[in-house]
């Protein structure tokens, strides 16, 4: 049995009634949408940028919502790891570019990198966590080497087989060798 072609009227229509769903599609995600990323959940230590300008106080954790937006959560901040995955970023071009698959040669390219003095490219474990304080999700991109250090400590936290996400606290210790001093990240 042969199906009937809809008439000229008919297709104009359904394209009209498509065109409309796409445009409130359209609407609705530019008004729905705060931004292009979650909120970052950072450790700021003495020589942060943010810091050296006053918007954050030295060895403490804020929210970042935006380009110079702080929620300033203190010393201590308690949360709920619920997942993690690999990331590369890149930061030194106009376009950052983020890269989650460990395997790929970007990934390797961008952690090559980021032993390479100032070239803003950086690697580690980033963390979905839960701010209850401020009924928020964040990322927690752990991706300097003290950071990636403490990240395996953070994963004990995290929902692994039949055991469920538990809280943590993150707090601040200074870290210290002969030559240097540095805030770093700490889970309990």
């Amino acid at each position: 049995m042969a199906t009937k072609a809809p008439k000229k009227n008919e297709v104009a229509k359904q394209k009209n009634e498509v065109a409309v769903i796409s445009e409130q599609d359209e609407m609705f995600d530019a008004v729905a949408s705060s931004g292009k990323y979650l909120p970052r959940l950072q450790m700021f230590g003495a020589k942060s940028g943010a810091v050296s300008e006053g918007k954050v106080q030295m060895a403490t954790y804020a929210l970042v919502t935006a380009k110079d937006k702080y929620i300033q959560l203190g010393a201590t901040v308690d949360c709920l790891p619920v997942a993690w995955r690999p990331e590369a970023m890149d930061m030194s071009g106009e376009t950052v570019i983020n890269v989650h698959d460990h395997k790929s040669s970007e990934f390797k390219r961008i952690q090559a990198q980021s032993d390479v003095a100032d070239s803003r490219c950086m690697f580690g474990p980033e963390f979905l966590v839960w701010v209850p304080s401020l009924r928020k999700f964040a990322t927690l991109f752990m991706s300097s080497k003290s950071a990636r250090n403490e990240a395996g400590p953070i994963r004990e936290f995290t929902p692994q087989g039949d055991r469920e996400a538990s809280p943590m606290t993150l707090s601040v210790e200074l870290a210290s060798t002969k030559k240097f001093k540095w805030h770093v990240i700490k889970a309990s």
